[in-house]
C-alpha cells in the first residue's frame, strides 16, 4: 500500500520535473531560435 503511493508520487515528481525541465529548455532556446 506504502509503496504504491511512494511509487506514485515519485512518478508525478518525475513528470513535473521532466515538465519543468521542457519548460526552461524552451525558454533558454526561444530567444536563440527568435534572434
Amino acid at each position: 500500500m506504502v509503496e504504491k503511493m511512494v511509487e506514485k508520487l515519485s512518478r508525478r515528481n518525475f513528470l513535473k520535473a521532466a515538465v519543468t525541465g521542457a519548460g526552461l529548455a524552451a525558454l533558454l532556446t526561444s530567444p536563440i531560435t527568435l534572434s
